[in-house]
């Protein structure tokens, strides 16, 4: 088996192979600069006599690389992975690229069945796990089948959360969550069919340019003043929605739906305002709740998530969770790389090794038909003592906050090509002192970046 790692520098993902392509398969980010990763640390030793049984919940990127992170760590464990949906583990990221004909449907797994079975990691699909008993060590599925493990990994995820509104039983609602969720919509979306996204997130609006791009007459509404609240300031979020409105989306902000109308099918939406869309399909994209039910009748420890600590333990010393239903330190990432980084420390841990997972700050990278965003770190303005610099073109905005010297948060919208070094001046907090020198604003701090 190979040991050459490449990462991409956007969002982080890493993969076990000497062929990086010229666009990241997890993010989607264009011409990334691929980096080595030092597997310093992934040497599989024993860690014991008998063999550990480690178990893995939840085929997510976290389940994945925490029993790929198990097996590098404990050569002789007998490592089992189950999950509920009928796939083996995919790029979760992708599916929306997928949704709009981008990526054929085999490119969308992230292994074979055979990269399995040479690391003997035996992988267990449409198995829904169901009552974990922490005496006995035993897990047990809505089939009826148990298996007793040593460590057990909890990676179940999260599910689409949607609002509690009346109609939301009909035809033709969806989510997209899953890969069946979005080989469903795929088949109900046709050629001029008025499409309702509800959510202006990075989830959302990718799921609406998707349904664009295959002919679908698609409007989006989000409850807050501007798109993308928790990745973009109002000035990105206004920005981005009047390209967006170039290319054909109807965006409708501040705005929510009162009500569902139709027979068995939706047909029509009103709005808090009053005003009425006609829906041939509506698409929920309004975050996600952590799927707790299986960790909470275990008598684990819970808040939103399931409560860790830096080693991502939980309450009971031989239970890990990594990542969507992890809450770390009152985090809950919800997104790919922590998921993944997460997911690597709890199988190492769950092999007995003392890895520590200390947090990272938050980054987002979104592409909706061709425009690019990155964002990361803190990108509010209530805080004192913030020093903000920013830059806004005809086709981007570019904005820098700076706690003293330090990079505190950015948002790149257009050209996103300093992600990389952003995301490393955030991450480790380096000085720009020498950066902010005489600098007069965005322009000249993204300039400044640019050079070599």
């Amino acid at each position: 088996m190979t040991n050459d790692r490449w990462k991409c520098p956007v969002c982080g993902h890493s993969v076990t192979d000497n062929a990086f392509s010229n666009v990241c398969t997890a993010c989607g980010a264009r011409r990334p600069v691929a980096q080595t990763v030092d597997p310093a640390g992934d040497t599989p030793h024993d860690m014991e006599s008998s063999p550990l049984d480690i178990l893995v919940v939840g085929t997510g990127i976290a389940g994945l690389a925490a029993a790929e992170a198990a097996r590098k760590s404990a050569e002789n464990a007998r490592i089992v992975l189950i999950g509920e949906e009928r796939e083996l583990p995919y790029y979760r990221l992708n599916l929306t690229r997928f949704l709009a004909g981008e990526l054929p449907l085999e490119k969308l797994l992230l292994h074979s069945r055979q990269w399995y079975e040479d690391r003997r990691i035996d992988i267990i699909t449409e198995e829904c796990a169901s009552h974990i008993d922490p005496i006995r060590k035993t897990l047990r599925t809505a089939t009826g089948k148990s298996w007793n493990y040593d460590r057990l990994v909890l990676a179940t995820g999260a599910y689409p959360a949607i609002p509690p509104l009346a109609g939301t039983d009909k035809k033709q609602i969806f989510t997209l969550r899953t890969l069946q969720d979005a080989l469903s919509l795929k088949k109900a979306c046709g050629k001029g069919n008025k499409v309702v996204v509800v959510g202006g997130g990075v989830l959302g609006l990718e799921a609406a340019a998707a349904l664009a791009s295959q002919g679908g007459q698609v409007t989006v509404i989000e409850e807050f003043d501007w798109l993308l609240p928790r990745q973009a300031n109002p000035k990105a979020g206004r920005h981005l929605q009047r390209r967006l409105e170039q290319r054909g989306i109807r965006l409708l902000c501040g705005e929510r739906v009162a009500e569902i109308f139709g027979g068995e099918s939706v047909e029509r939406v009103v709005l808090a305002s009053g005003d009425e869309l006609m829906a041939d399909l509506l698409v929920f994209s309004t975050g996600v709740r952590c799927a707790v039910d299986l960790a909470v009748a275990a008598g684990l420890k819970t808040g939103k998530g399931i409560l860790v600590d830096d080693q991502l333990r939980t309450s009971d010393p031989n239970i890990f969770a990594a990542g969507d239903v992890a809450e770390h330190r009152n985090t809950i990432y919800g997104t790919w790389f922590p998921a993944q980084a997460q997911g690597t420390v709890a199988g190492r841990n769950a092999a007995g090794q003392g890895a520590v997972f200390a947090g990272i700050p938050r980054s987002n990278s979104l592409r909706v038909l061709d425009i690019d965003l990155f964002s990361i770190g803190d990108i509010g303005l209530e805080q004192g003592g913030v020093r903000i610099l920013e830059e806004e073109t005809k086709d981007g905005y570019y904005f820098f906050a700076f706690q003293d010297t330090r990079l505190s948060g950015a948002i790149l919208l257009g050209d996103i090509s300093l992600a990389p070094r952003l995301k490393k001046l955030v991450e480790t907090k380096s000085s720009c002192a020498a950066l902010l020198e005489g600098a007069g604003g965005g322009a000249h701090i993204r300039h400044r970046m640019m050079k070599p």
